[in-house]
C-alpha cells in the first residue's frame, strides 16, 4: 500500500511539468516561426554522427533551410518579379555583423560548398534565348591568387581591407581570378548556402556581403551570381559606385549627388576585361607599400542583376 501511495504522489508531482512541456512544444511547432526548422541543440541525438561523419542534427538544419528557402515566407515581389528575399534568409540563419578575417580553411570550405552545389546541377542556366551549358569556374582552392605581396588588415571605421606590403609599379598584374565562383542558377546558389548551413560555416553571413551579379554575355537577361573565395573579396571600393533607382548618384560614404566628373575616385587597381566574374586586375598607378588596394565595383557588378536569377539582395 505504501508503495502505491508513493507512486501516486510522484505522478502528481511530475504531472504539471509534463503538461507544461507538451504545451510549449505545441506552441513552438505551431507558431510558424523559423525556430521549428532548427535541430534541438540540447538533444544528444542532434550530435550523433552517421556513416558520412555528418551530424544528424546538422542534416535536419540543412533540410530546414531548404524547406524555408522554398516556402512563401522567403519570397517577395519586387517590381513585378517574384524572388527569394535574401534578407529573410539572413534572418533565418540569425546573421549579425562580423569583422573576422577569413582563413585559408574558410575559403577552402567555400570552394567545397561550390563544388557540391555545381555537382548537384549540370552547370546550365536558361534564359529567353536558349540554354547555356557552363562548367565549374573553380575546381580547387588556390591560396596564391595575388601576384603581389599583400595582407588583410582591419581599419577602424571601415573594416577589412587588402593592403600592399611592397611597392607596386603601375601596370603590374595584381591578382588573378583563380577562386571566382560563378553560379548560373538560383538552385546552384541555394545549394551552396545549404552546404554551408550543413557545415555550420562560421562566416556564412559574410558571404551575403561578398556576392555580386554580372552580365555574362550580351544577352540582356544572362546574369550570374559571383563570389570570390579568397582575400580579393575583401578589396574595398575606392569610388562611390552605384546609381539609385532614380538615377541619382548614391555615395557609398553618404547620399551626395555628385556629377560624373565630380565623383571622388581613389581607385588604384582595375580590371581590363569584363567577362563573367573577375578578370585579371592590374595596378592603375604606382602603389606604395602600406597603401590599401581599391577598385571600382561598378566596373563589373550589375546592381540589379540578382533578380534575373530569382533572388533579391536587401
Amino acid at each position: 500500500m505504501n508503495e502505491t501511495i508513493k507512486r501516486a504522489a510522484l505522478i502528481l508531482f511530475l504531472l504539471p511539468s509534463l503538461l507544461l512541456s507538451i504545451v510549449v512544444e505545441t506552441e513552438v511547432r505551431g507558431s510558424g516561426s523559423t525556430e521549428e526548422y532548427y535541430a534541438d541543440e540540447s538533444d544528444p541525438a542532434a550530435h550523433e554522427h552517421n556513416n558520412d561523419g555528418v551530424c544528424d542534427g546538422d542534416k535536419t538544419r540543412m533540410e530546414g533551410f531548404l524547406e524555408f528557402w522554398e516556402s512563401e515566407a522567403s519570397m517577395m515581389v519586387y517590381d513585378g518579379w517574384k524572388v527569394t528575399d535574401i534578407g529573410t534568409i539572413e534572418d533565418w540563419i540569425g546573421c549579425d555583423e562580423s569583422e573576422e578575417i577569413p582563413t585559408d580553411a574558410d575559403y577552402s570550405l567555400m570552394v567545397e560548398a561550390y563544388l557540391y552545389s555545381m555537382n548537384n546541377h549540370d552547370g546550365s542556366t536558361t534564359h529567353k534565348g536558349g540554354k547555356y551549358h557552363r562548367s565549374h569556374s573553380v575546381q580547387a582552392y588556390n591560396p596564391q591568387n595575388f601576384d603581389v605581396p599583400v595582407e588583410v588588415r582591419l581599419t577602424p571605421g571601415k573594416g577589412r581591407g587588402v593592403f600592399a606590403t611592397a611597392d607596386i609599379t603601375a601596370g603590374s598584374l595584381v591578382a588573378t581570378p583563380t577562386n571566382s565562383m560563378e553560379f548560373y542558377s538560383k538552385e546552384s546558389y541555394r545549394d551552396f548556402l545549404a552546404y554551408l548551413v550543413l557545415k555550420r560555416f562560421r562566416m556564412i553571413c559574410n558571404t551575403f556581403d561578398w556576392i555580386y551579379s554580372v552580365q555574362k554575355t550580351t544577352d540582356p537577361d544572362d546574369f550570374i551570381v559571383c563570389l570570390d573565395a579568397d582575400s580579393a573579396t575583401l578589396i574595398n571600393s575606392g569610388r562611390a559606385d552605384f546609381m539609385d533607382e532614380d538615377d541619382e548618384y548614391e555615395s557609398e560614404y553618404g547620399d551626395d549627388d555628385y556629377g560624373d566628373d565630380e565623383r571622388k575616385d581613389t581607385t588604384n587597381i582595375a580590371q581590363v576585361d569584363f567577362t563573367g566574374a573577375w578578370s585579371p586586375v592590374y595596378a592603375m598607378r604606382d602603389i606604395k607599400s602600406g597603401e590599401e588596394l581599391l577598385m571600382c565595383y561598378s566596373d563589373f557588378a550589375e546592381l540589379y542583376g540578382f533578380r534575373y536569377l530569382g533572388i533579391w539582395m536587401p
